[in-house]
């Protein structure tokens, strides 16, 4: 059977793409004979691979009309995986992609990555549309199916739940990886991911005089390149801001930055040098964070502000601070840090519930 996957593709840089490389890999290696590639560019010059079998150039419409024959007339394609979320597609509202999935005449499964919790709303109503000409819908968590359903009148026997998988780069020494930093004899904690205002990283800057205080061994990471659309719209100035405010609130030499676009096994790198990895985001209606799947997978101990995938990853193996209260992250990293063998637990604890996010499985 061949499946041709409709996304982002490496190397385009952004977690979507890598995403699909790992699901492309995972599907061969769970026996598809073909899995061909239909990336959504957005910018010329990239050097694609062979298995990437038509462009679609963001609201270019002729890309989208083309794609529909060469999907439609493939004997080696026997259904298609979407890969949705918003701002990829162009048009107004998604039309073009909705034009290009309802002439479809390949059966369509459609992954969200994004779903609102609330309706009406424009993104409600992309995704009922899309919904309509899609086979079956997949989202990655258990309250993405309850939105999907009440927010989206998507019927549950459509809904699959896959989790976000996770790749296994084997054995690592955590020692090692400190050193290779030049953070040994550190307890780090890592922010990771596209940096942009809604990470709400000054949260975390803010907690920090209460901690180094008490801790003067803790160092926060902060991993990741600017998101593309930010980088575009505003430059660098929040990193910048946050730069001016570590130095600011005098916590400079325990704060890093490094803004290089990674790999997924160099991040996974510094993940597994981390004790701590702390997503301290602003908005609640999140339904999926890689940087927290990979977190938990690799046994770190984990705090979050408590949007929605947080809460249910991290029910009963985490710890939840209220939005905008850094008072409260700092008393929980200072808990933490007065007692390691509570970091291991809650790291050990995480690393089971997650056991089975591997991408060979979830491919499967």
């Amino acid at each position: 059977m061949g499946i041709c996957i409709i996304t982002t593709y490496p190397p385009r840089r952004c977690g979507l793409a890598e995403f699909s490389s790992y699901l492309r890999q995972g599907l061969l290696n769970a026996g598809e004979t073909d899995v061909p590639i239909v990336a959504l560019v957005n910018e010329s010059g990239l050097n694609y691979s062979p298995e990437v079998i038509h462009h679609i150039r963001y609201g270019n419409l002729h890309d989208y009309d083309a794609a529909v024959p060469i999907i439609n007339h493939s004997a080696d394609i026997d259904a298609v995986i979407l890969q949705h979320e918003f701002s990829l597609f162009g048009g107004q509202d998604d039309d073009y992609l909705f034009n290009l999935l309802a002439r479809l005449t390949k059966p369509v499964l459609t992954v969200f990555h994004t779903i609102p919790d609330s309706f009406p709303s424009r993104e409600s109503e992309i995704i009922k549309n899309i919904s309509h000409v899609s086979k079956r819908v997949i989202c990655l968590s258990e309250r993405g199916k309850q939105f999907l359903h009440a927010v989206c009148n998507v019927e549950p026997q459509r809904i699959a739940v896959i989790p976000n998988g996770i790749p296994d780069i084997g054995p690592r020494s955590q020692e090692q990886l400190k050193e290779g930093i030049h953070a040994k004899n550190r307890i780090i904690a890592m922010t990771g991911g596209l940096l942009n205002p809604n990470k709400g990283i000054e949260l975390v800057l803010y907690a920090m005089p209460r901690v180094v205080r008490k801790h003067p061994e803790f160092l926060y990471l902060i991993i990741g390149a600017t998101l593309p659309h930010e980088l575009q719209s505003n430059g660098e100035s929040y990193r910048n801001k946050l730069h001016a405010l570590s130095v600011q609130l005098g916590i400079a030499d325990h704060v890093r930055f490094n803004g290089n676009y990674m790999s997924n096994e160099e991040f996974i790198d510094h993940l597994i040098a981390s004790d701590i990895f702390i997503t301290p985001y602003r908005g609640r209606n999140q339904n999926s964070s890689a940087t927290l799947a990979y977190a938990a997978y690799y046994g770190k101990a984990c705090i979050s502000t408590p949007y929605y995938y947080a809460e249910e990853l991290l029910g009963g193996v985490g710890l939840l601070f209220p939005f905008n209260d850094h008072r409260s992250l700092a008393y929980q990293l200072n808990y933490l840090l007065d007692t390691p063998g509570v970091i291991r637990a809650f790291g050990d604890a995480a690393k089971q519930k997650t056991k089975h996010h591997a991408w060979p499985e979830v491919a499967r």
